[in-house]
């Protein structure tokens, strides 16, 4: 491109562009670089419609890290709620028999920190205290399941579906634990 000193839009002189490289009839022969566009050498060009790539299969890390959520999750979360499903019924069985194992009342709350831990741990959640409300739901959730089952054995079915009651509550008290979780990660993401 040679540089022209010609142009009629404006009375002052300003560098205009030749170019010299094209048989194009329908390329201005003179433009100047903040001339509109349109038809000239740089004009946009129209590409048809088509939609995005996308992968069909996941990146090797994403699958991995959910392999690693599941293995958490069962593995952690849920025994870790089951263990404290599990000792809320064996202390309120002490209350109501009035039999106590030796250290049963002094163990109870170290047992219980670390279920938290694996609770919490298996959650992935271990520096945020929002999480305890998961917790929180699970001890909530045993209570009250504890407390329905007492009544169910006292008045219908007995202390012989001991084990069915106490697996019956762990479904629960895990699910009620699980969408607490959602919520909180719900919270978290809006």
């Amino acid at each position: 491109m040679v540089p022209v000193q010609e142009s009629s839009r404006f009375p002052s002189k300003r560098p205009s562009m030749q170019p010299t490289f094209t048989d194009d009839p329908t390329v201005k022969r003179e433009f100047f670089a903040f001339d509109e566009i349109a038809g000239g050498p740089l004009s946009v060009r129209k590409v048809s419609e088509r939609a995005p790539e996308t992968l069909e299969n996941k990146p090797a890390t994403d699958r991995l890290q959910d392999l690693l959520s599941a293995i958490k999750w069962i593995f952690l979360f849920v025994p870790g709620a089951v263990a404290i499903n599990f000792s809320v019924m064996t202390l309120s069985l002490s209350m109501i028999t009035g039999v106590w194992q030796d250290g049963s009342l002094a163990q109870w709350p170290g047992a219980m920190v670390a279920f938290t831990f694996m609770v919490l741990f298996g959650i992935g959640r271990l520096t945020d205290m929002r999480y305890l409300k998961v917790v929180g739901a699970i001890l909530s959730s045993s209570i009250l399941c504890t407390i329905l089952f007492h009544i169910l054995a006292s008045f219908f079915i007995g202390y012989s579906g001991l084990g069915w009651g106490m697996l019956a509550m762990c479904v629960t008290t895990v699910s009620f634990a699980q969408i607490i979780k959602n919520r909180i990660d719900r919270e978290e993401s809006v």
